[in-house]
């Protein structure tokens, strides 16, 4: 996803300040960027740099196998776009292939079951991927450190039973629950003493 572009403009003006030829392109893609009213495409050419960004406004497992066989390589990818399992193991996938050795990739929403199983999965069944601890808690980076050698039928389980009681927990938080009305009350019944 895109949105109002804070998080690929904040990428892209880092890769310009680490790139002596300012010669960076970043693609970005967003089916839809029509419901923001173009907002992100906006700020860009507010700011000049429209022409460092390459939009596709579409899903990314459209453009990712586009990328791939392009064979183009990339040496940072952050992912953020649809919040299902099946929708980010796509991404990481296609992005796996896309990383060059040393790239880095991040994921967005840890708090969510999905995202949470799938860092579990790069964690259990990637030993190409080291983790980078980042102090964000809601983003989760992985840098690519070799080649994918797993043999053919390699598979480690990856269920994640921290995940799955910090998701239920974060879903209950957001909730509309009597008990966490209850205990509500009494912490402000708490903190008037």
């Amino acid at each position: 996803g895109l949105g109002y572009e804070k998080s690929a403009l904040y990428i892209l003006c880092a890769a310009l300040k680490n790139n002596e030829d300012n010669n960076y392109k970043l693609i970005v893609m967003d089916p839809f960027q029509s419901k923001y009213e173009y907002g992100a495409i906006t700020n860009f050419k507010k700011v000049k740099a429209d022409q460092s960004i390459e939009f596709q406004e579409e899903y990314s497992h459209f453009v990712l196998p586009t990328l791939v066989k392009s064979e183009r390589k990339f040496d940072f990818i952050l992912i953020d776009g649809g919040h299902k399992y099946d929708d980010q193991f796509v991404d990481f996938y296609y992005s796996d292939l896309l990383a060059e050795n040393g790239a880095y990739i991040l994921l967005h929403d840890t708090w969510m079951r999905s995202t949470a199983l799938l860092i579990s999965y790069i964690k259990s069944n990637r030993k190409d991927y080291k983790h980078i601890h980042v102090p964000l808690r809601n983003l989760c980076l992985f840098q690519k450190i070799a080649p994918d050698n797993r043999d053919w039928l390699h598979f480690k389980e990856f269920y994640s039973l921290n995940s799955f009681f910090r998701y239920r927990f974060i879903m209950w938080l957001n909730g509309d629950s009597k008990l966490k009305k209850l205990l509500l009350k009494l912490k402000d019944s708490i903190t008037r003493k």
